[in-house]
């Protein structure tokens, strides 16, 4: 594993952990879903909230699988983020 990927699983982890807690998956909806990818992101870029989002439907899809819970409460929730922390992509130009 590469030393940005863990940094994104960390940082994803601990995303989790603050939102979700202790909470059992069956506790979840979409309203207390859209809380962790909506508010408190606007702090990060578009490139960690979606991953950070793919990380919690990678988790839901397999509890959905293993029959742990029945609804994806992950669908339709629309992701905020932070523009000012995009990394700006510089061209080289050769003349």
């Amino acid at each position: 594993m590469t030393e940005s990927a863990l940094r994104y699983y960390i940082l994803s982890s601990s995303i989790i952990r603050q939102y979700f807690g202790a909470k059992n998956l069956q506790e979840n909806t979409r309203i207390n879903t859209i809380s962790p990818l909506s508010s408190s992101t606007t702090n990060h870029s578009k490139e960690t909230i979606s991953k950070l989002n793919d990380h919690i439907r990678a988790c839901v899809k397999n509890a959905i699988l293993d029959d742990i819970i029945s609804k994806n409460f992950t669908q339709r929730i629309k992701l905020k983020y932070n523009d000012k922390h995009a990394l700006p992509v510089d061209y080289l130009i050769i003349s």
